[in-house]
């Protein structure tokens, strides 16, 4: 071979590549990192084994790789964290005695609150019908010990996040209150005042009968409007009825109750007068014989002919009488 024929050879591996040979573009396994041939389709180093390259007619779809039929496109996997709704407002505990939504109360009605709420600037309090010590401004968490004597709705809010609490009140009345030793009479307060129910009437008498190994508890006992005011007002019975000399007066939610949990415990005595109201501005408080209501509660009024029915057997005016009448009427 002759030198200028050995140049061409040369030049001619330069622009074809793929190990000098010609026809490699168009042959498995071509090329094969040996650079490009000109015009024939493969790009540097890139192609292996005869594949196409990305410059081919025959290449695959955007966003694929390998065969076309198998392969899939390829997606994001960024994901979000979660924390976006856990760190926004929220109340996150509204509790009466632990428990949330619907709770039932019993007497004397003592619950306590808790609450926490977090992402918030402030809280207010509100209850209907109205709950002392729960309303207004509160802390964004806390614990309060309230007294409930109804059913009633606490609420919560807090920046217009609101929180309910459905508490239902349940009186529950026990027999320890009951005098010892003692039986229970049970009747309808205006079945023993000539019809009427308290406060309907001043024309009525009042007039019971009680036996020294008796209690009499009357149920319907109430003053249903507010700002009013009664009173009891003790004469001699007729000389028909033996006379009592000394007793107790009881108003409770409860029938029988003569003890510290009664809303009123009153002594009384042939010619004593009892007073008793729902206007707020009375100063019963600590007064013997006065006794205000709530007019929104019906009460049991409960008499015995004991002036201390715990530990002093009922007697009558006449110690030989087994059988003595309360009597008495009502005037404003």
């Amino acid at each position: 071979m002759s030198v200028r024929e050995w140049s061409w050879m040369v030049m001619g591996l330069a622009v074809l590549g793929c190990g000098g040979d010609p026809n490699a573009c168009e042959q498995p396994g071509g090329c094969e990192g040996e650079g490009t041939c000109a015009g024939g389709g493969c790009e540097t180093g890139s192609d292996t084994g005869g594949q196409p390259s990305a410059s081919d007619s025959s290449t695959t779809a955007a966003g694929s790789t390998g065969d076309p039929a198998t392969s899939e496109p390829e997606t994001d996997t960024a994901t979000t964290s979660g924390q976006g709704s856990a760190d926004g407002p929220s109340i996150d505990m509204f509790l009466a005695d632990g428990q949330a939504g619907a709770v039932e109360v019993f007497s004397p009605g003592n619950v306590t609150v808790t609450w926490q709420a977090s992402g918030v600037s402030s809280c207010t309090a509100s209850a209907e019908p109205a709950v002392e010590g729960w309303s207004g401004a509160q802390p964004l968490s806390g614990e309060l010990d309230l007294v409930v004597d109804q059913d009633t709705v606490l609420a919560l809010n807090c920046d217009a996040l609101v929180e309910t609490l459905d508490i239902t009140y349940t009186l529950q009345c026990d027999a320890s209150v009951h005098p010892p030793g003692l039986t229970m009479v049970e009747d309808v307060y205006a079945n023993i005042n000539d019809g009427f129910p308290f406060g309907e009437s001043t024309n009525a008498s009042f007039l019971l009968n009680i036996w020294n190994t008796q209690f009499v508890s009357l149920s319907d006992f109430s003053l249903p409007t507010a700002e009013t005011s009664r009173r009891i007002v003790f004469v001699d019975a007729p000389t028909s009825h033996n006379h009592f000399n000394t007793g107790t007066v009881s108003i409770s939610e409860c029938p029988g109750d003569f003890s510290e949990t009664a809303t009123c415990v009153l002594p009384v005595h042939n010619n004593a007068t009892l007073f008793i109201s729902t206007r707020t501005e009375d100063p019963f408080d600590g007064q013997p014989t006065f006794c205000r209501l709530d007019p929104r509660r019906t009460y049991y009024i409960n008499y015995v002919t004991s002036p201390d029915p715990f530990n002093e057997p009922p007697s009558c005016n006449d110690a030989d009488d087994d059988n003595c009448a309360m009597f008495y009427s009502e005037s404003l």
